[in-house]
This record gives C-alpha cells, sequence and structure tokens, in this order.
C-alpha cells in the first residue's frame, strides 16, 4: 500500500469515528423525538376538537338557515293570503311583525356566530 493511499484510509477512519455518535448523543437524541411525539399528538387532540367545534357550528348553522327559509316561507303565505283577502289588514300586521322579529333574532344570532 502506497503512502497516501494509507494516509487517506487513515483519515477516513477517523472521520468514520469522529462522526460516529456517543451512547448521550442517542439518548438525548431520543429523548427529543420522545417530546416531539408527544407534543404531535396534542397538536392531533387539539386540532380533532376543533374540528369537532366547528362541525357542530355548520350544524347549527344549518338548523338557522332552515329556520329562515321557513319564515321566509311563512312571510309568503301570509302576504298571499292578506293579497287574497284571506287575512285582514288588523290580522297581517302583527302576524308580520312577529315573524320579522323571529327573522331578525336569527340573523342576530348567525353575526355572532361569526364574530366568533
Amino acid at each position: 500500500m502506497k503512502r497516501s493511499e494509507l494516509k487517506e484510509y487513515i483519515r477516513g477512519q477517523i472521520i468514520e469515528i469522529l462522526t460516529e455518535e456517543s451512547a448521550e448523543e442517542i439518548k438525548a437524541k431520543t429523548a427529543a423525538q420522545a417530546e416531539l411525539n408527544k407534543e404531535l399528538e396534542k397538536t392531533k387532540e387539539l386540532i380533532g376538537e376543533e374540528e369537532e367545534e366547528e362541525e357542530g357550528e355548520d350544524v347549527s348553522l344549518d338548523v338557522e338557515k332552515e329556520s329562515i327559509q321557513d319564515i321566509m316561507t311563512q312571510m309568503s303565505n301570509l302576504f298571499d293570503n292578506y293579497k287574497k283577502g284571506k287575512i285582514e289588514l288588523k290580522d297581517y300586521i302583527p302576524m308580520r311583525k312577529s315573524l320579522q322579529a323571529k327573522l331578525n333574532k336569527i340573523e342576530v344570532d348567525l353575526v355572532d356566530v361569526d364574530d366568533e
């Protein structure tokens, strides 16, 4: 073996030995990985809880949308009945105000949900 080859071989062996991890380094990396895994689990749980809350909000919004549609249908039917003479003005106005109040309450609730 030539002298230059021997130097290269020894240099390679020294670098390999120096780059090997010690037992302490391996333990430290293992502990850090375990801590990272715990944080990842916490993050998964929080994301899951947040998604469940959002699903609950979506359901309540759907219910409120249906309620708005129902109220609008009732208002339309009420107006049609008034227009056809089936309901007198004295009866129409309080019914209309009641439906409008319900509609306003739902709209306020929707705005409050959006603000959260």
